[in-house]
């Protein structure tokens, strides 16, 4: 006759289960600091590079429109987050 099984033992596997889950997960992506590069990146552009040629936003207005607060880096960042999850949502 089967003896019953203890629900420990099920507690257990289920642990053991989330923790090799958690072991693949993310496991191919590279390193979440080559994302923060690349921000770093887009923020130089976003200030410096794309502003060279840039006769609607010219070098040096951004920095003068929240000195002059006529925009404040909140409002910046709020828009870069509801772009970022808005195109995240699209997929």
């Amino acid at each position: 006759m089967p003896k019953p099984k203890d629900p420990d033992e099920d507690e257990d596997e289920d642990k053991e289960d989330e923790d090799s889950e958690e072991e693949d997960d993310g496991a191919d992506l590279p390193d979440k600091e080559i994302v923060f590069e690349v921000i770093t990146e887009l923020v130089t552009a976003f200030l410096r590079n794309d502003r060279k040629k840039d006769e609607d936003l010219p070098k040096g207005a951004l920095q003068e429109m929240i000195e002059k607060e006529v925009i404040t880096v909140e409002e910046i960042v709020d828009r870069f987050r509801e772009e970022l999850e808005e195109q995240l949502d699209e997929g």
